[in-house]
């Protein structure tokens, strides 16, 4: 589950990612090949090994106009992380800049699905008086932003 909201003043989306700490180990392993444990690493070779799923797996994007070249990636900011005070759930906190132009806005999420199949992944956009929601599954993972086509500056 995600909490996004467009903060007008950066002119970036503000993601509040929310998983259980063990799915996202599952998910680092078999993307990384190797046993992980996020609890049991240094903090920063953690942010790494998320960082580096999330850029894989993960994406904001504007398709280009012609829809013939490849859509152009928002760029990640990462902020970081934290386990909640009841080790229930991992909080990834990022910002994403869109890119320049007209086109919708589309996200991307394949977060753990190569490792469940059947996941599902919500992504409310609290900054809108309906908090719309968007639902990934493997069957569907791209959908279109529920808001106007936000122009960076």
């Amino acid at each position: 589950m995600a909490e996004v909201e467009w903060n007008a003043q950066s002119n970036r989306y503000e993601v509040a990612f929310r998983c259980d700490p063990r799915d996202l180990d599952r998910a680092l392993s078999a993307s990384m090949k190797m046993p992980i444990v996020i609890e049991q690493l240094p903090k920063a070779k953690a942010e790494k090994y998320i960082q580096q799923y999330l850029d894989k797996h993960l994406k904001l994007f504007r398709q280009t106009e012609d829809g013939e070249e490849e859509p152009v990636v928002a760029k990640r900011h990462w902020v970081g992380y934290e386990l909640d005070d009841r080790g229930k759930y991992l909080w990834l906190y990022f910002e994403w800049e869109p890119s320049p132009g007209d086109a919708p806005l589309k996200i991307e999420n394949r977060m753990f699905m190569q490792v469940e199949p059947t996941h599902i992944s919500s992504f409310t956009f609290t900054d809108i008086a309906e908090k719309p929601s968007l639902h990934f599954t493997s069957s569907v993972p791209v959908k279109n932003v529920p808001l106007p086509a936000r122009k960076s500056r």
